[in-house]
This record gives structure tokens, C-alpha cells and sequence, in this order.
């Protein structure tokens, strides 16, 4: 397990089988930090050409729950899973805040400044779904069969 003990900002990383685990202050830097870390994940298991498409979602999913989930709140947490299996990537996102309604943000239009990450996530990922209080979002994609 490695942790980075900055004053404002913890950022730790652990290890499981298949996977790692971020639990991270709810700030901006340590997103960059996390997507470093899936990109060495990735990198470090033969994917890293899926580096982009992972990477960019899991970016929309963690500024979402950083600005809207945790409201900017720099005390707040968020916890960021990435697992491996022979078939299939998972990422779980999952923020301390209140949650929203995201049936309602599913069928809204996005424009150049809101509800890109739903059409992303649409767009990268074979499954994504929240749980109902809408404060954890998982995030499918299926691997490329092997050669």
C-alpha cells in the first residue's frame, strides 16, 4: 500500500487482487494523481491502449463527485476502484454527498459545460449504473479478446 501524506491532501493507494483502491481528498490535483495511477495499472497489465477511453472516464466520473458529489469540499472523500478480470475492466466511483437524481440527468441533453460525463460514459464504457442514491457509479468496459 503507498500513501502520499500531503497536509490538505491524503491520497492512498492500495493494492488488492485484481486491482487498486484510491481513497483520495476530494480535490482536483489528486484526480491527475489518480489517473496517473490507472495509467501505470493499466500500463502494468498490457492495456495500456486503453489507457485513453478509462482514463477519460474515470476523469468525468471523479470531477463529478469531486465539484457536485462532495461539493468541492476538500475534507470530503472520495474512493475510486479500479478491478481486472480476464474479460472486463470495473471502475466504482463513490462520493460522500447526498447523491442526485441521476434517472433525470440520464435522458437530459448535455451542452458544452454540463452532461458531457453521462454521454462519455455512454460512449466508452459497455455499462455504467448508479445505485440509488446516487452517490456510487460503476463503470464496465469489456476487454478486446486476447490474440
Amino acid at each position: 500500500m503507498e500513501s502520499y501524506a500531503m497536509s490538505q491532501s491524503p491520497f492512498v493507494v492500495e493494492s488488492t487482487t485484481g486491482g487498486i483502491i484510491i481513497r483520495m481528498a476530494s480535490n482536483m490535483e489528486n484526480i491527475d494523481r489518480a489517473s496517473s495511477e490507472t495509467q501505470a495499472f493499466l500500463r502494468s497489465h498490457g492495456l495500456g491502449s486503453l489507457s485513453f477511453a478509462i482514463c477519460l472516464g474515470m476523469r468525468e466520473a471523479l470531477t463529478n463527485a469531486v465539484r457536485h458529489g462532495n461539493a468541492g469540499r476538500p475534507q470530503a472523500t472520495v474512493t475510486y476502484t479500479i478491478h481486472l478480470t480476464q474479460t472486463r475492466i470495473t471502475l466504482e466511483i463513490i462520493d460522500e454527498g447526498p447523491g442526485f437524481n441521476w434517472r433525470t440527468a440520464r435522458k437530459r441533453r448535455s451542452n458544452a459545460e454540463n452532461g458531457r460525463g453521462i454521454h462519455i460514459m455512454k460512449s466508452y464504457f459497455n455499462t455504467f449504473y448508479y445505485n440509488d442514491k446516487g452517490n456510487h457509479l460503476t463503470l464496465e468496459k469489456d476487454l478486446p479478446p486476447p490474440p
